[in-house]
């Protein structure tokens, strides 16, 4: 799983753009079930310098 890939998704449900934030909740609503995808929001609640994409992973 790209940890990079969720990092840009959980920043961009947290857009202004309504549309721009309905497709990244679409699409990690999609990947929450693979395997590997709780490692992902764990690596960035700990690591991500960016506050609010940290708080998005909670």
């Amino acid at each position: 799983m790209d940890t990079s890939a969720i990092r840009g998704l959980l920043a961009a449900s947290l857009d202004p753009d309504a549309d721009t934030r309905r497709r990244a909740e679409i699409q990690l609503k999609q990947i929450e079930e693979h395997p590997g995808f709780m490692d992902v929001l764990l690596d960035v609640l700990q690591n991500e310098q960016d506050n609010s994409v940290r708080l998005s992973s909670t």
